[in-house]
């Protein structure tokens, strides 16, 4: 995604720092800066799971502490491709310390900005 110049993120917080080795056992690392301008505390994963055009699967934590895992799927319906994410947190604590820390405003704002550039690049290729 950064090589079409864009990263969803939260509003308000850019990502800064982006490591990417998409592959089964391939890591990832992101940081977000605030409001502040101070970096947050790097989170990354391994991932675990791909199936092109249909499943990613990795697990996602603080330090490469695992968190949580996260299941993305993509399914066809209608010409449109509908994106479910589904998220096992390793606790009823830690689901509670994302949750409380903004975690699904966060996530849905990325979304809404995936979504948008999406659309962006389907008008872009003359599609939809």
């Amino acid at each position: 995604l950064r090589a079409l110049g864009h990263m969803p993120e939260a509003e308000g917080w850019p990502v800064t720092l982006a490591e990417i080795d998409f592959r089964v056992g391939g890591t990832f690392k992101f940081a977000m800066t605030g409001p502040s301008g101070v970096q947050n505390e790097p989170f990354g994963g391994t991932y675990l799971e791909i199936v092109p055009d249909r499943k990613i699967v990795y697990d996602n934590g603080f330090n490469f502490e695992k968190m949580m895992v996260v299941t993305v799927t993509f399914d066809e319906a209608d010409g449109k491709t509908k994106l479910t994410l589904h998220t096992v947190f390793a606790s009823d604590e830690i689901a509670k310390m994302h949750i409380s820390g903004g975690f699904e405003e966060g996530t849905n704002s990325g979304l809404d900005q995936l979504e948008d550039l999406a659309a962006e690049l389907t008008s872009r290729i003359g599609g939809g």
